[in-house]
């Protein structure tokens, strides 16, 4: 695993543990292939998963102005999801830094979809987290497929941006030896991970 440093790509990383209000977006209609998103947005992609539950979960793409092949960062939030105020803050400043600095960036929904509209923060605990954690892995690896399947996105330059349990989820998708493991003790209320994939 080779961690970002600020230097090479600049970010402001904030650590968060996202509380508050829960805003999502309405089920999409039966004969519509894009997932419910959280969050407000409109530009909802879907990243196919192997889940059993559903199909796909949510996107939401923003790129650069002008001709691609751009850096991509992947945008994994806390366990209550992106609907929150706080959290709604830090998409935006995070979204609006990436653009600036011509990098695209995908906000991905991973429980929207799965109709937990409340985030997985009440689900984990010590017997729900292994699968849970490995599941938010799955879904950091589903986004990076589906981001390198674009002929505007640079495949070999394709970060990962994880707060909190997006952090866990990122460590989990990173980490092949013991996902996780020695990790997680130290992100149950504040991390923050940023890696290139």
């Amino acid at each position: 695993m080779r961690l970002w440093s600020r230097t090479a790509f600049p970010l402001r990383t904030v650590t968060a543990c996202a509380v508050g209000a829960y805003l999502s977006a309405p089920f999409a209609h039966a004969d519509d292939p894009t997932p419910p998103m959280s969050g407000g947005y409109t530009n909802v992609i879907a990243i196919p998963v192997s889940d059993p539950a559903v199909e796909s979960i949510a996107g939401a793409l923003f790129k650069p102005s002008g001709a691609g092949r751009f850096p991509a960062v992947i945008y994994m939030s806390g366990c209550a999801g992106l609907g929150t105020r706080g959290e709604r803050a830090l998409q935006k400043t995070v979204i609006a830094h990436l653009l600036s600095k011509g990098v695209a960036t995908l906000i991905v929904d991973p429980f929207t979809p799965r109709n937990e509209m409340a985030g997985v923060c009440t689900k984990v605990n010590p017997t729900t987290f292994p699968e849970l954690a490995r599941r938010g892995g799955s879904d950091v690896w589903a986004a990076v497929n589906v981001l390198k399947a674009m002929a505007d996105i640079d495949p070999n330059k394709i970060f990962l941006q994880g707060y909190s349990w997006g952090a866990v989820s990122s460590l989990f998708a990173v980490d092949k030896k013991k996902p996780g493991e020695t990790s997680y003790e130290n992100c149950r209320r504040h991390c923050v991970l940023s890696t290139l994939l």
